[in-house]
């Protein structure tokens, strides 16, 4: 039996995989999300050119799957609203263990569109993982597929992931990419991109999900000389701007050019 699937998709790994599986392999429909970053990320323009390129892929190689996939509904960053119990509860649950800023408005974004149940693809090495592998259980009859535990009752972590499934938790990136050669979908998968930062139509190096690519066992995808620089960021630049940082700041309270923080 089908299902209709709410996915939040990237033009990333992780969710072209998720995309990618719904469609061809379980035969389920799709209906993707996307969260338009054009005035704040430089990689949107990428972003989207991978979606057309993997949207046109599907409907060359398997057109009864294409099918199945509707038109991706684009949401403008600047459009979500605010809402202070979500910033609030994503603020106490991030003080506790590292979530990124965008699972606040992710949340926001569900309860003012209303979407139910949004696959969100966070896998066993994101960062969030750990935020949420306490608190989740299986959905029945979906294997490999979670959600949270006690559901709306109102806490802190169901008011930020209440409104998702989970449906890579188990994999890694490299299992991801195993299982999509196994149903002769890697071609498709090295349509997608990640990094936020390009320069000349290349991934940075340096940017966060290019640090992660790396991590992750996908350096290959970013050029030698660019993942050299990534390192000398990632353990030498970074670290030396954070020790600075802070007694800068107090040099200047000491020399009377910057007031003390209250």
């Amino acid at each position: 039996m089908s299902t209709h699937r709410h996915l939040l998709w990237t033009g990333g790994w992780d969710s072209t995989y998720q995309l990618l599986r719904s469609l061809i392999v379980d035969g389920d429909s799709v209906e993707p999300h996307y969260i338009d970053f054009e005035d704040h990320r430089q990689s949107a323009s990428f972003e989207r050119a991978a979606m057309d390129k993997i949207r046109a892929e599907i409907a060359d190689r398997w057109p009864e799957a294409a099918a199945r996939l509707a038109p991706p509904k684009v949401t403008r960053r600047g459009e979500i609203a605010p809402d202070p119990q979500i910033t609030e509860a994503h603020a106490r649950l991030k003080a506790q263990s590292y979530i990124g800023d965008q699972y606040d408005w992710l949340a926001r974004y569900c309860r003012q569109y209303r979407v139910p149940k949004l696959n969100l693809c966070i896998h066993r090495d994101d960062k969030a993982f750990k935020a949420i592998r306490d608190r989740i259980e299986p959905v029945p009859d979906r294997p490999g597929t979670y959600r949270l535990q006690g559901g709306a009752d109102g806490s802190d972590a169901a008011l930020i992931f209440g409104s998702y499934v989970f449906p890579v938790l188990d994999m890694s990136k490299i299992e991801m990419g195993q299982a999509a050669a196994e149903h002769g979908l890697a071609e498709v998968m090295a349509l997608t991109w990640f990094c936020h930062t390009p320069i000349g139509g290349a991934p940075c190096g340096r940017c966060n999900p290019c640090r992660y690519t790396i991590e992750e066992g996908f350096g290959h995808r970013i050029r030698p000389m660019r993942r050299w620089t990534g390192w000398v960021y990632a353990h030498v630049i970074y670290p030396t701007r954070a020790w600075i940082k802070p007694r800068s700041r107090a040099l200047r309270v000491w020399l009377g050019i910057r007031k003390p923080d209250s």
